[in-house]
């Protein structure tokens, strides 16, 4: 029996190793973008092959990881913390509060929202 690793990842953290250290491959962002164009594009041949060995399932898991790896390179985490999540409910909380004020201080605003809805429930 052979004491190798699993060769399909099965973690970010596992993939991430197997292209960067086992491949040699630097996560580039040419790179990785060439690599999600051809992934997620479902007539690519590349991808219907890819499909084909290790199913749809981790197809998805790869070009989601492919899209962190990218994320991480331009700093934009999907991913909130939560005190950032709390900071944007509170700044979407706001800014809804002052568009209902705006609302409400403008007739103009309301008819021209207002009445084609009313329009609708003719």
């Amino acid at each position: 029996m052979s004491d190798e690793k699993a060769v399909i990842p099965t973690s970010y953290q596992e993939w991430r190793h197997c292209i960067e250290v086992d491949c040699g491959i630097t996560l580039s962002p040419a790179y990785i973008g060439q690599r999600l164009a051809e992934l997620e594009d479902g007539q690519h041949a590349k991808t219907k092959e890819y499909a084909r060995l290790y199913g749809e399932d981790h197809l998805q898991r790869t070009q989601a990881w492919f899209r962190r790896a990218a994320d991480e390179l331009t700093g934009n985490s999907r991913l909130m913390s939560p005190a950032r999540l709390r900071q944007s409910k509170t700044s979407f909380d706001d800014a809804k509060s002052r568009l209902l004020t705006a609302w409400l201080e403008n007739t103009e605003l309301q008819r021209i929202t207002i009445c084609p809805l009313a329009k609708a429930a003719r």
